[in-house]
């Protein structure tokens, strides 16, 4: 039976054709989810591998205590090697320990001597033990690139996850009241989260003065009429990650209303300056300079105006002053433009946009922006 993952390894495959590789020792845990679906609590805590040959078998290196894990994930692999560290007791019969490098190093010594291998950049492996007489040739890049452009399964999967953020956020502003605490809207928005398939990310709310932090926790802090109550939620949704932002204000002040209204207009010309082949840094700048012509240099935003939405986190490149990385398609970009007021709050807008393979842009779903909850 087909998967979602077959057409990924044959990209990979390709790749290593035009670059003379015999074969891929990936480590890092983004780059093993994109390939096959594994991934557990332990990822990027506890050495695990993925090596893919020049006709696309696959085998993972994984802690044994995951072993259950992988098979309940029903994981794209041929080939699965568990290590530990320690002996385990098995019907009166010892089981000695294998270690991450030894259970490596078992597959590596296939590999002829002078052999090319494609490795990431997170590989923390000693090639002195393990890849000893293989040349290495960095993939991570070219990964990255691949996982830029989005699959039509991955694209429905960051809709789903945006869809749960809109839930999420609406479900904390209808419970914005005067006196109700930071935390407790964290826990509504945690409802929302888990009871709609998702997992979060990050919850990050500053009312007060404390929305003029890039990522307050969420604190007992009363929300008072006047105050600005920023609220930024990551959301996961089968592995896929999207993020949104919205600032409310129970009775907003014009001054308020105003700065409001900017943040909104800088987001819709960062829209407008997505199209393929644009570089990341020219849409920043377009945003940045509604704020300066406004009259708010760099202190007032302080951070990237976006990035792409991709597997477990942010893909390249930044929405930001020195990216100078090109936007491609179909792909998913998060503009999150924001004014910070030291002493007083904050306003950030954030919301996913679909740039699609004939140049257009839409909201992955259109979330109301009134200020007032």
């Amino acid at each position: 039976m087909a998967t979602v993952f077959e057409p990924r390894i044959r990209d990979a495959v390709s790749l290593m054709h035009r670059e003379g590789m015999q074969a891929m020792l990936l480590t890092d845990p983004v780059n093993i989810r994109y390939f096959t679906g594994y991934w557990t609590i332990l990822s990027g805590k506890s050495p695990t591998a993925l090596v893919i040959d020049s006709v696309g078998k696959t085998k993972v290196f994984f802690p044994a205590l995951e072993g259950q894990s992988l098979q309940d994930m029903g994981a794209h692999l041929d080939e699965a090697y568990p290590w530990r560290v320690y002996s385990l007791t098995v019907s009166e019969s010892v089981v000695s320990p294998r270690t991450f490098s030894a259970r490596l190093r078992e597959v590596m010594e296939g590999f002829p001597t002078g052999c090319t291998l494609g490795t990431d950049e997170n590989t923390g492996i000693d090639p002195a033990v393990v890849l000893k007489g293989i040349r290495q040739a960095p993939v991570s890049r070219s990964l990255a690139a691949l996982r830029l452009v989005k699959r039509s399964e991955e694209l429905r999967d960051l809709e789903c996850s945006f869809n749960i953020c809109a839930i999420a956020v609406d479900s904390a502003r209808r419970g914005i009241t005067a006196g109700v605490t930071e935390t407790h809207l964290a826990g509504l928005i945690a409802q929302g989260i888990l009871g709609n398939g998702g997992l979060a990310a990050h919850i990050v709310i500053g009312s007060g003065p404390r929305a003029a932090m890039a990522h307050p926790l969420p604190t007992g802090r009363k929300i008072g009429v006047h105050d600005p109550v920023m609220i930024d939620i990551g959301v996961v949704y089968n592995g896929y990650w999207t993020e949104l932002a919205r600032t409310y204000v129970i009775e907003p002040t014009q001054e308020w209303v105003t700065r409001h209204e900017l943040v909104k207009r800088a987001q819709s010309a960062g829209v407008k300056a997505i199209r393929i082949g644009a570089r990341a840094c020219d849409v920043d700048l377009t945003i940045r300079e509604v704020f300066t012509q406004a009259g708010y240099d760099g202190k007032y935003f302080t951070h990237s105006a976006g990035h792409g939405c991709g597997l477990m986190g942010a893909d390249g490149p930044s929405i930001s002053p020195s990216d100078e990385g090109l936007l491609e398609a179909p792909s998913v970009w998060s503009l999150e433009p924001a004014l910070y007021f030291s002493g007083e709050g904050g306003i950030r807008l954030e919301d996913a946009f679909l740039l699609d393979r004939e140049g257009q842009v839409r909201p992955l779903m259109a979330v109301p922006y009134d200020l007032k909850p």
